[in-house]
């Protein structure tokens, strides 16, 4: 993959996030993932199910 590529993948995540559209978010993460996010105790994995996800955005993301 080209470096354009790759960008064009993590603004594409990073839209998606940002538009709470959380199951097309998680669909572009490794299986495998793991994140480790200012101000939340413990890290982010692949077992986060959707409901957390968006309730993690909510928080991070009030309307």
């Amino acid at each position: 993959m080209s470096t354009n590529h790759n960008q064009q993948r993590i603004l594409e995540f990073y839209a998606a996030f940002d538009n709470r559209q959380i199951d097309q978010a998680l669909e572009m993460l490794a299986p495998n993932f793991v994140a480790h996010m200012a101000g939340m105790p413990d890290p982010l994995d692949g077992s986060m199910s959707p409901l957390q996800a968006s309730i993690y955005t909510h928080l991070r993301n009030p309307c």
